[in-house]
């Protein structure tokens, strides 16, 4: 009984110590925890149940390596709990009216703060335009005369050892439809920057930058044209597939799960997918779907998120930077794009203000956290706080809001200081103290120190304006830590700081921790607690560098920094990091970047460290070096791009699924001139402790500069060819980070790959069995013998294995003498050769040759390997890379491909890999983008389509203009500007385009539309300047197609001879401003009908000039002119058509015109028959309803003309009989008009043309489309609609031309004797009668559609289409018709 009692008083006082230890976490999470300080604290104080924070952005570093799906679990309650406690009404004043009395109370006393009732009111939610309006956040009225150096006030120092996820998975969003939400809302900056010292945009003249792209592509076949338009066609449908899961399964969340058809949500639920691929649906040409996505932006909401933080990196370059450049390639039409991108800007400002301006990489932006002073940690990966600059620089040159820029240009300062003075010169290392303060190392935490201890330590030390449970007032006020409950050094805050109790009835009230100690100003530093940094161009560090070269283009040139920091880091890389890796190909000479780690201490032994691996991420290197190149004129790097672009090349074709692999370990060469395959150095790579001990290791293997071993502390001593022998355990700490730019570390793999860091005396080689694979394959040895021992020792009773017989007795005359044991002798198994273990090794991890590991055998579907490849065909234009691009993207498709998209898969080196069910967002936003880029035309998005500096021309085209003159001046500055920049930025159409929607769009052109349009069309009269008359034909060209009126004015002015003249004698000017004179004189054409006095005026040798300019480009398949000039014959035809026989008001009964199209083609067609050929492919492929009938109209007077009869090549006619079968078995019901053009150009083309001889072409076929077309009931009348009296008349006329019918028509008759005079009436020649009716004549004339219409088709798709009606419409055209059969009878 005494025993039951005992049992129950424990178990009491076990579930009293659980119930205390599980507060005391949560206490102690609230530090790490996305609910920060008041509403953790108001959850502390409910009745609920308590939460842990510990998946937050702020993770505890002990946990860094938690399962994910612990992870989030955890969220999902955190959320539930977080966001139900708050109405959007009143979120912050509930939070501050609920939370502890002691606490609501000293806020509302501490002047320094926000007070209660402000932060209440601060926090609703305001309109919308009030809220973005970034002159609502002026610092005008609280401006300091400073940037503060040091802290203010007390700011919450977060740990520097936490550090957010940039891919953190939030599931509760799916479930939390109908909670309130909580949402960001603008507050008072703690260290606001005064207007005036707001670092500028640069606005100088942009300096004239070299070209990237190669200026002449070698020029390929038609044969060669085919298969690469066959290529662009299969990664379009391959884009397509992935988009359309997307939208059918994903809409509006982050990502697809494309194998299982769901989604989830990782970059806070914005659906990052959407947005960061707006860009690629534009390039590709995905109008209507890119459309789609813009409207479903504006139900984004950026003040408000399913995650407590926002990871900084990430929503920049997935959300700002596709709105902004989605908003760009869209011509600045959809504005939503840009508000959007401006209401996130706002919001990302937030995590600006810090004392030294240096983010927080993982802003905490709910208001209560927010409204509080913070500061930047003291370990931040490189690639987080050095790649916003392109995405803030772009949107304050659009929005001419200088504090967007000034926030990356401080950071860029920061970096530029820095670089001289890391422990590698011109790089930095990939994790850097921010924080702005150099901490004293004194400081240091006991590693005795409890649960409640830490949460109450924690408490004090990152809120002291919050005191501890554990604070003692003393008499002066000041509050007294002591050093025995932390083990810290014990210090005393000065005056001016108020300390806030939370509670004043704590049990541990009594004990002390130390104050903060005051921050000693520095710029960026390394971490402090670590002797050693990491440097590399990879992961975690990759986009810092890519930047640098971008951001000097997209500023004009006009930051020499960044071209320095730039070239420094080139040289310290070439340096310090490539190095050549041993493959079997010895004439493929590769580069590839290491990883090295290094203590700064040239005496430190085995420092620098170095880890020769291939990183996928490190990819984009190549193309880096490539811009570089080019745009800095260093030649010698473009070798260095192509060696590095190869590397990834080849890391493609190693593998078994033909897939480079996230990281892979290699065997550097020891010469960087002749490196032959040397087997055995790579058996000693993969089994080191057999022949030589790992400090022999050559040190002249470790850089591409041989010469520097010295400098970079190699001299002397070996280097680690594979990874280093202990793991850092900062490094540990963030190694879980899966991002697109930063990179992943398995969890399962920290200790094998991860570099040492704290120590300076690394342990020796031998002990680093987890680098090389020593321990897996030794310890599958050990249990194979293992077993063998065991069964012996158990037969014998012996541990060792060996039989003891010790105890036996034998009986001798009645005695018992001992027997004397037999001992077996033991043989061990033999000790495995150097070889048979690499062997072993090559065969069970499948490691290609010269590999020693696969660090990470998973693809993700990243970018970096194709981006590059993409950018050196461009600066190259050889062909190899399209060669090896394409097999890349076989091998993607082959083992990625899932039922609703593309996946990420598990193992690169698996004929099957496993799929992980993921589909990041660059996926479709880069990597498809890039191949596609790849396989396009080279001028399509040329590496040469700089941003126009916007600065200057902006504030001319928004001036605010009282009278014509200032009009007219504005006008002026405006062409004068653009003419003075179009030599160094306005190299494309695109480029044109973009400038001329600066004027159309702009307040200039909205206040005054007609006076600006006659203004510019006055100046096409008058101007003589091939640029200016550039812009103002685009101008007008553009405009007008929005606008019809502009080419009504057109007209009206007499602009028609204007453009006439200009194409014929400026034909030798440029070759762009040539053709958009075509499209414009083809635009103002065809929407309404030219003056009868402009038709008179076109001379004869203007048509044969177009015809001869044809001809002379019919073997050049990329030439610009074919499609353009055709269109304006196709014109100029229709033109002469109507004038003939629909003359309008203008026209006096006695003046003829001559359709000199039709004239020149009777009298020179057999020097013309490229013209032909070609407006035969173009009915083929055209699909707008307008220019079928242009092309059918031309081609029913040339076969109504008898002179032009035979014009055509007989193969030319045998595909025009195809191609108008076709259209007319796929027009749609409603086409009905188009259907009598084209039987009335069917009958003329079959009774007049080479086709009336034998062989008759396709006359079976014929015979069953007409017998069909006009077939009543059934499946014919469903396919082609009710049978009217047109097409019945229409069909009996063709079915009498007298090859496919013996027999006479009655309007065939007609046909014959009004031939002579319709003809006359055309051309105003005496040309012999041919077999027209006058009557078709007029109804092809007058059939007219505006341009635009789209010809339905009745293919089926995937998604529609009735296979039994069109199994029934195929039966019936094998079947005779009852012609056939009339005339076999």
């Amino acid at each position: 009984m005494l025993r039951l009692r005992r049992s129950r008083v424990f178990l009491v006082l076990a579930v009293f110590a659980i119930i205390a230890l599980y507060h005391f976490t949560s206490f102690g999470n609230l530090g790490y925890g996305d609910d920060a300080s008041i509403e953790s604290l108001k959850h502390l104080a409910s009745k609920g149940p308590k939460h842990s924070t510990s998946t937050s952005s702020e993770s505890d570093p002990d946990r860094s390596t938690v399962d994910n799906d612990t992870a989030t679990k955890e969220s999902i309650v955190q959320d539930a709990l977080g966001d139900s406690s708050e109405s959007d009404e009143n979120k912050d004043g509930e939070a501050a009216s609920t939370a502890p009395a002691s606490l609501v109370e000293d806020a509302e006393e501490d002047s320094e703060q926000p007070k209660s009732d402000e932060l209440s009111s601060s926090s609703q939610r305001q309109d919308t335009e009030e809220l973005l309006d970034p002159k609502n956040n002026s610092n005008s009225d609280n401006e300091p005369a400073t940037v503060a150096d040091g802290p203010a006030e007390p700011v919450l120092d977060v740990d520097p050892d936490i550090h957010g996820q940039g891919r953190f998975e939030v599931i509760a969003a799916a479930n939390g439809e109908g909670m309130p939400k909580i949402h960001w809302s603008r507050l008072p900056e703690h260290f606001p920057i005064p207007t005036k010292s707001l670092i500028p945009l640069p606005t100088d003249k942009a300096k004239a930058i070299p070209k990237i792209q190669l200026t002449e592509f070698p020029t390929e076949t038609s044969e060669e044209k085919e298969a690469r338009e066959a290529k662009l066609d299969t990664i379009k449908k391959t884009f397509a597939f992935s988009w359309d899961g997307y939208r059918k399964n994903a809409w509006m969340q982050d990502e697809l799960s494309p194998v299982s058809g769901s989604y989830r949500n990782p970059f806070c639920g914005w659906a990052a997918t959407l947005v960061d691929s707006l860009d690629s649906l534009w390039m590709l040409g995905m109008k209507a779907e890119f459309e789609e996505a813009v409207e479903a932006v504006r139900k984004l909401d950026f003040t408000t998120s399913i995650r407590n933080d926002l990871p900084l990196f990430e929503v920049t370059i997935r959300y700002l930077g596709g709105l902004v450049a989605a908003y760009e390639l869209g011509g600045s039409k959809y504005k939503i794009l840009l508000d959007k991108a401006v209401e996130l800007a706002e919001v990302l400002m937030g995590a600006f203000d810090t004392p030294n301006r240096m983010p927080m990489t993982f802003y905490l932006w709910k208001p209560t956290f927010a409204s509080q002073p913070h500061r930047a940690k003291t370990r931040v990966v490189l690639a987080e706080i050095g790649s916003l600059s392109m995405e803030f620089t772009r949107l304050a040159q659009i929005t001419k809001e200088t504090k967007y820029y000034d926030a990356i240009a401080r950071i860029t300062d920061e970096f530029e200081k820095w670089q001289d003075n890391t422990k590698i010169p011109g790089l930095w290392p990939k994790q850097v103290d921010a924080s702005g303060c150099k901490k004293p190392e004194s400081i240091y935490v006991s590693p005795t120190v409890s649960s409640a201890q830490k949460g109450a330590s924690f408490a004090n030390e990152q809120y002291p304006q919050i005191a501890g449970a554990n604070d003692e007032t003393t008499t002066d006020g000041k509050v007294n830590k002591e050093a025995s409950v932390t083990g810290r050094p014990t210090t005393v805050h000065g005056d001016g700081i108020e300390k806030r109790q939370v509670s004043d009835d704590s049990e541990s009230s009594s004990e002390s921790a130390r104050s903060r100690p005051d921050c000693v100003a520095q710029g960026l530093n390394s971490p402090p607690g670590g002797g050693w940094d990491e440097f590399t161009i990879g992961g975690m560090a990759d986009s810092v560098y890519e930047y640098l070269p971008k951001e000097y283009m997209l500023l004009g040139g006009l930051e020499q920094k960044y071209r320095t920091m730039y070239e420094k880091a080139a040289e310290a890389a070439k340096k310090h990091l490539l190095f050549r890796p041993m493959i079997e190909e010895e004439e493929r000479s590769l580069l590839v970047a290491a990883l090295i780690s290094t203590s700064g201490k040239p005496d430190t032994p085995r420092d620098p460290k170095i880890k020769y691996e291939q990183s996928h991420l490190g990819c984009f290197a190549g193309g880096m070096f490539a811009v570089g190149a080019r745009i800095f004129d260093r030649k010698d790097d473009l070798d260095v791009a192509k060696r590095l672009t190869d590397g990834c090349v080849w890391a493609y074709e190693m593998t078994t699924t033909g897939i480079m692999p996230e990281h892979f370990l290699v065997v550097p060469c020891a010469d960087q001139e002749a490196c032959p395959f040397n087997k055995t150095l790579w058996y000693e790579e993969l089994y080191p402790y057999h022949s030589r001990a790992r400090s022999q290791t050559p040190a002249s293997q470790s850089v591409l500069v041989a010469d520097d071993q010295e400098s970079s502390g190699q001299a002397g001593g070996g280097t680690d060819t594979s990874t280093s022998n202990a793991s850092d355990p900062q490094t540990v700490k963030q190694a879980a980070l899966d991002r697109r730019q930063l990179g992943e570390i398995d969890n399962d793999k920290l200790n094998q790959t991860g570099m040492e860091g704290d120590s300076d005396e690394p342990t020796d080689r031998a002990s680093d069995t987890d680098d090389d694979g020593a321990s897996d394959n030794s310890g599958k040895k050990n249990d194979e013998a293992g077993p063998k021992a065991a069964e012996a020792a158990s037969e014998t009773g012996d541990a060792s294995g060996v039989e003891d017989k010790s105890t036996s007795t034998r009986v001798d005359d009645g005695v018992a003498e001992p027997v004397k044991p037999v001992v077996e002798a033991y043989t061990p198994p033999p000790i495995p050769s150097q070889e048979e273990y690499a062997l072993s090794r090559i065969r069970d991890e499948k490691l290609p040759k010269g590999v020693t590991k696969i660090t990470g055998s998973k693809y993700i579907l990243r970018p970096e390997a194709i981006e590059s490849v993409f950018i050196m065909y461009r600066v190259t234009g050889d062909e190899y890379w399209r060669t090896k691009g394409w097999k890349m993207f076989t091998s993607i498709q082959n083992y990625t491909r899932a039922e609703f998209g593309a996946s990420a898969i598990s193992d690169v080196m698996s004929e099957n890999p496993f799929p992980a069910d993921e589909m990041e967002s660059f996926w479709l936003a880069e990597t498809l983008k890039y191949f596609y880029l790849l396989f396009s035309e080279p001028d399509v998005y040329s590496l040469d389509d700089y941003v126009l500096p916007p600065q200057e021309l902006d504030d001319i085209v928004a001036a605010q203009c009282q009278s014509h003159g200032h009009i007219d001046d504005a006008l002026r500055s405006y062409f004068a500007f653009v003419a003075n920049y179009k030599g160094d930025y306005l190299h494309t159409e695109y480029d044109i385009a973009r400038c001329s929607l600066k004027l159309l769009e702009s307040v200039l052109f909205s206040a005054h539309q007609d006076y600006v349009r006659r203004q510019i069309i006055y100046s096409l009269l008058e101007e003589d300047s091939p640029d200016t008359l550039h812009l103002i034909v685009a101008l007008l060209l553009f405009d007008g197609r929005d606008n019809e009126v502009t080419f009504e004015m057109m007209n009206e002015a007499g602009i028609f001879p204007r453009l006439v003249e200009l194409i014929y004698e400026r034909k030798d000017d440029n070759a762009g401003l040539h053709r958009v004179l075509l499209e414009l004189l083809y635009e103002m054409s065809r929407i309404q009908r030219l003056r009868i006095q402009d038709l008179i005026q076109i001379e004869d040798d203007f048509i044969q000039y177009l015809f001869r300019v044809i001809e002379g480009l019919s073997d050049d398949v990329n030439d610009p002119y074919h499609y353009p000039i055709i269109r304006v014959l196709l014109i100029l035809n229709e033109q002469y058509m109507v004038s003939a026989h629909d003359p309008g008001p203008d026209q006096a009964p006695t003046i003829k015109v001559t359709n000199k199209v039709i004239k020149t083609l009777s009298t020179h067609g057999t020097a013309f028959k490229t013209f032909g050929e070609n407006i035969i492919l173009l009915l083929n492929r055209e699909s707008e309803t307008s220019l079928q009938l242009l092309i059918l109209k031309l081609l029913y007077l040339l076969f109504t003309t008898p002179s032009t009869y035979e014009y055509f090549y007989t193969n030319d006619l045998r595909v025009l009989v195809d191609v108008m079968i076709r259209n007319l078995l796929d027009l749609p019901l409603s086409a009905s008009p188009l259907r009598h053009t084209y039987l009335r150009v069917l009958y003329p083309l079959l009774a007049h043309t080479q086709l009336k001889h034998p062989p008759h072409y396709k006359k079976d076929e014929l015979l069953r489309l007409l017998t069909m077309m006009t077939a009543s009931g059934g499946v014919m009348e469903h396919h082609f609609g009710a049978v009217d009296e047109t097409t019945k008349r229409l069909v009996g006329r063709c079915v009498c031309v007298p090859w496919l019918k013996i027999g006479e028509h009655p309007e065939a008759t007609e046909g014959e004797g009004n031939a002579k005079a319709g003809t006359r009436k055309l051309l105003d020649v005496d040309i012999p009668g041919g077999m027209a009716s006058s009557l078709s004549v007029v109804e092809v004339t007058t059939q007219k559609e505006r341009p635009g219409v789209i010809t339905g088709s009745r293919q089926r798709d995937e998604d529609q289409g009735n296979p039994d009606l069109e199994a029934g419409v195929m039966t019936a055209i094998q079947e005779k018709s009852p012609f056939e059969a009339e005339g076999e009878a």
